[in-house]
């Protein structure tokens, strides 16, 4: 039974012997202490309060004590409205980061699924107004529905790239989920509750309108949760669509408070959390006003949206510029880290990426997105020409990049400081890669190739990865705030500096591909953006050492967090790795160039100016693109940087620095 399994031990039919024990204190001294058998200082320090609502969880507070839980209780329709989307507010808290013990299971009715049936009813008196069926038929379903997509849910997190304790809380508290209840058992119920409500003539026709909506929404979200993504992604569309249309008319007519006194309240008890099993303290969580929980499902159907888009496409480069425009613009801390798992899933999943391709694919994409050229022209090429004694190092390069980009295009659904990590992982790895690829290309006769050219930028590949991950690495600092003002201008002429580098890159590859091809123009497009992008950030330099911000006089002074902060760059890599690594950062260069910029006269307005100008022609382009999706994207981050080229060009006055983490790091205007 249901309180049997949460009642306290011994019950809760307590008497007060405080004035037991304070008689027999009263003969002992301050510094004194009594010993008894199984009575131990632990037990003795767990009686008492120590005014932390957390640690003092088993102890009954007086605005704790509740009477007994009924789940037969007969209740209005409009209170059974209430109560189920109250519950819809307890899963999706969950969803937004808070623990299952303080969310969903603070619905009572979800622990007592197996009592909520007329065969339990002792004594029975049939209410007109309250038919026993809005609990045994309507309010049951949707208790079990809730449940089952929590288990549902939580083995796609489980299995899904999210961390737990970072981006989620995996902690059951030995409580059940109905894992092991069929779910045709859970839609039969849920069919059965709308077939009753269609039919019956006991419930007023518009609780009944309003009831049979949030049963069918329910319904709705338990079959979106439990298709298998990407396979069931036109499925995916249509029941987004239906569960749209559902959660707007429920906006138009929300369910009403119910009484004080009255019996739903009781549906849910936020002080349950001291008689469940926990791995830490948890404190006692209120939940939300009902208009947060629909913009969260907003934004839950909104992510759908975009990964049925995504599962569509047939290349990485949409799915990077996806993942790098919502880091860009801090979306991820909005979505629900469910959205952020099947994201994760979809796009690789076993040995399918897809759904249906094989891993070898991305090998392939990640050389045909770049050069024009298949995995398999790249193959015959390099065995017509190769000398060496043994046979291509081809397969262990295949593994390789397999591994870099499931997890690069991956890293941009992690959370924000676990991307940064990673990335700063992978830059030693597309270094080795690179290095590979030139002792390939030494064991190689390039005059028998039949693409020599192309073949020659085959190390360009892994490096303008490996410099896109440097980029995103710098930024992320900005977005995480882990930068000291001080520390703020060798950021930005840093990120001038790996961009220099990253556009040459880029025109060696420009100057090789007919200028006809998507390829072509993905190309000129990245160089005119970065192009944008360094101009934008020299601009900031200029201001900042204008003001005197963060100058150095010689290298390594009073800056000691420069090593910690550019290990990622500065650590010795392999030795068995012989390239150059154009990623060290230079302090020597940026004392000088800082000394320059003292001296002359730039204006950092003019640095703004032009990369508005260029951002701007840029965005008016109507060139070739992988996917539509990837050019809606891509506009939104033009309009979002040229917005801020605007509010730079019309300051006036100061300049105070300043992180806004929903776009490029911004400039703060203080008008003088």
């Amino acid at each position: 039974m249901y309180l049997d399994q949460l009642d306290l031990p011994g019950g809760e039919d307590f008497v007060d012997v405080t004035a037991i024990f304070a008689g027999a204190a009263q003969q002992l001294d301050a510094t004194e202490m009594i010993f008894a058998d199984g009575y131990s200082l632990n037990d003795a320090m767990s009686a008492l309060e120590i005014g932390e609502p957390r640690m003092d969880s088993g102890m009954i507070l007086e605005e704790a004590q509740r009477p007994p839980f009924d789940p037969l209780a007969p209740l209005l329709p409009e209170e059974v409205c209430w109560i189920l989307d109250r519950a819809t507010s307890c899963e999706i808290e969950w969803h937004c980061g808070s623990t299952l013990s303080q969310t969903v299971y603070t619905f009572l009715y979800g622990h007592a699924v197996a009592e909520m049936h007329t065969d339990y009813l002792l004594n029975f008196e049939d209410d007109p107004l309250r038919p026993i069926e809005l609990v045994t038929v309507v309010l049951r379903a949707v208790a079990l529905a809730v449940m089952k997509r929590c288990s549902m849910a939580w083995a796609a997190m489980a299995k899904g790239g999210v961390h737990d304790q970072e981006d989620w809380h995996s902690e059951k508290a030995d409580i059940s989920l109905h894992e092991g209840t069929p779910i045709g058992r859970v839609f039969g119920e849920l069919d059965q509750a709308i077939a009753w409500l269609s039919c019956t003539s006991r419930v007023p026709q518009e609780w009944r309108d309003a009831l049979r909506l949030r049963v069918s929404f329910h319904k709705t979200l338990l079959e979106i949760f439990s298709l298998s993504l990407p396979r069931g992604r036109e499925i995916l569309e249509l029941k987004r669509g239906d569960a749209v249309s559902f959660l707007k008319r429920m906006e138009l007519k929300p369910s009403p408070e119910p009484a004080t006194d009255s019996v739903a309240r009781m549906a849910f008890d936020p002080y349950i959390t001291r008689r469940l099993f926990a791995f830490m303290p948890l404190r006692v969580l209120a939940l939300p006003p009902q208009d947060r929980t629909w913009k969260a499902l907003a934004t839950f159907f909104s992510g759908l949206d975009e990964l049925y888009e995504l599962t569509g496409a047939t290349n990485v480069t949409t799915w990077q510029v996806v993942g790098d425009v919502k880091v860009w613009k801090h979306i991820h801390d909005h979505q629900l880290t469910y959205i952020r798992a099947t994201h994760m899933s979809s796009f690789v999943n076993g040995t399918a990426v897809l759904g249906s391709y094989p891993l070898r694919w991305l090998v392939d994409r990640f050389f045909s997105e770049s050069l024009g050229l298949s995995y398999d022209s790249i193959v015959d090429n390099i065995s017509g020409s190769w000398v060496g004694d043994a046979n291509p190092p081809l397969p262990r390069f295949e593994n390789l990049v397999i591994k870099l980009m499931k997890e690069t295009i991956s890293s941009s659904w992690y959370n924000l400081p676990r991307r940064r990590r990673y990335l700063m992982k992978s830059i030693f790895e597309w270094h080795a890669l690179q290095d590979g690829f030139i002792r390939l290309l030494e064991q190689t006769k390039l005059s028998r190739a039949k693409n020599p050219q192309l073949l020659r930028l085959l190390p360009h590949i892994p490096l303008i990865w490996r410099l896109t991950a440097a980029e995103s690495i710098i930024l992320s600092g900005f977005q995480l705030e882990l930068y000291a003002p001080h520390e703020r201008t060798f950021a930005y002429w840093y990120l001038t500096q790996v961009i220099e580098t990253h556009l040459g890159c880029i025109e060696d590859i420009l100057v090789t591909l007919p200028s006809d091809t998507i390829e072509y123009h993905e190309m000129r497009f990245r160089h005119t953006l970065l192009t944008g992008l360094q101009t934008l950030a020299t601009g900031m330099t200029v201001s900042l050492v204008k003001k005197g911000v963060g100058l150095k006089t010689e290298e390594g002074a009073n800056d000691p967090n420069f090593l910690k902060r550019y290990k990622w760059a500065l650590i010795p890599h392999h030795p068995a790795i012989r390239i150059q690594d154009v990623l060290i950062p230079n302090e020597r260069d940026f004392i000088n160039d800082c000394r320059d910029l003292q001296t002359t006269g730039l204006n950092p307005t003019d640095n703004w100016g032009l990369a508005h100008a260029i951002l701007t022609g840029l965005q008016s382009q109507e060139k070739p693109a992988w996917s539509q999706m990837a050019i809606r994207y891509r506009q939104e981050l033009l309009g979002l940087l040229i917005q801020k080229c605007v509010e730079y060009q019309n300051a006036r006055g100061t300049f105070e620095f300043a992180w806004g983490p929903s776009s490029f790091p911004e400039i703060g205007i203080e008008n003088s």
